[in-house]
């Protein structure tokens, strides 16, 4: 069959149609093919010749060829509707997509909704100035962010304590001054007393308008957007990122995601 899977679209199109139409008869020979100018005719009947005896006929043998082709439509279909991001040290030949040029588009393009999901935060306030001046340029932009707040082993602050430093903090070194702030919400399981019922939020994405997810290594730092060698996809699919948006807003309706304050 390999015979097949190198004819361009348009021959293995031509080829089908002939068989369909009976103007090409299995068994198959190079001079029947020479009308249809194809390449490697020789192989060509050969891997016809396999088909014949599995006893194709020219109907089935063209439906074989359409499905071929329809293939090839969906494997161009992905490669349209998903980008590979994978940001790192540059490289003579290679053409890496910096995950912060994608993520600050992202929220730079967004007209409806953003939901950020991750795990670490640092420097903040450079990663996400874009989002919070979009915020301030489309105030029904609705914001949603959820991020992971730890307890340390030795830490035995209460969990409002803890939770009431990160939000300070938050305001403080990793949300640009004086912008609105997004809905905040967290895992309470992260700073269960108890380090056995201990859980993390370490999932790392962009949902956008419920059309654009990024999902990516990267956490939400500068050094992860900018420097680390980080690998993620950004994805053109509404089907994915209505799944990954209501997969995360069923946690914090059934109350697993909390506001933080």
């Amino acid at each position: 069959m390999e015979s097949l899977h190198r004819l361009s679209t348009n021959d293995l199109r031509k080829l089908a149609s002939a068989l369909r139409g009976q103007r090409l008869k299995m068994p198959v020979t190079v001079a029947g093919l020479s009308a249809y100018s194809l390449s490697n005719p020789q192989q060509l009947v050969a891997d016809l010749s396999d088909l014949h005896r599995k006893q194709f006929n020219e109907t089935q043998a063209a439906v074989l060829i359409d499905a071929i082709v329809d293939a090839r439509a969906q494997t161009k279909l992905v490669d349209e509707l998903v980008d590979l991001v994978a940001s790192g040290p540059d490289l003579p030949g290679i053409m890496n997509r910096d995950t912060s040029v994608v993520v600050q588009q992202l929220f730079r393009d967004a007209k409806q909704s953003v939901l950020v999901v991750g795990y670490s935060v640092y420097q903040g306030t450079q990663v996400f100035a874009t989002l919070a001046e979009e915020m301030t340029r489309k105030p029904s932009l609705d914001v949603i962010m959820c991020l992971n707040v730890g307890r340390d082993g030795q830490d035995s602050r209460s969990e409002y304590e803890i939770r009431h430093r990160y939000m300070t903090q938050f305001k403080k070194k990793q949300w640009p001054d004086g912008f609105p702030l997004p809905k905040l919400y967290f895992d309470p399981r992260a700073i269960d007393a108890d380090p056995s019922k201990r859980a993390s939020l370490h999932a790392k994405c962009v949902v956008v308008d419920k059309r654009y997810a990024f999902v990516s290594s990267a956490n939400f730092t500068e050094r992860g957007q900018k420097r680390n060698i980080e690998i993620g996809v950004r994805i053109d699919s509404p089907h994915i990122a209505d799944g990954i948006s209501n997969y995360i807003l069923n946690l914090i309706d059934e109350q697993v995601l909390q506001k933080l304050i």
